[in-house]
């Protein structure tokens, strides 16, 4: 989420603090600052490994998904019940 104005957020880089203004249902309202914990997905850039050579134009540039659809382990006797039909 990006905030704007960037003059809201303060703090130091690796801990952010963002000043929010809180909305009660009787309409007054407060101005408080929040520490906020970023993830690294946050921070840092994702990015794709090259594709390998004689990679099918259909899947060139994309991010391809490893494994199957089959789970790790069967679902338990309790499970199958919750999630039937």
């Amino acid at each position: 989420t990006t905030v704007t104005p960037a003059d809201k957020v303060t703090g130091t880089p690796d801990n952010p603090v963002v000043e929010v203004t809180v909305t009660y249902p009787d309409g007054t309202t407060d101005t408080v600052n929040i520490p906020v914990k970023q993830k690294d997905s946050a921070i840092n850039e994702p990015s794709v490994k090259a594709d390998e050579p004689n990679t099918p134009a259909i899947s060139a540039g994309k991010a391809l998904i490893d494994g199957s659809d089959k789970p790790n382990s069967p679902l338990s006797d309790a499970d199958k019940e919750a999630v039937k039909d």
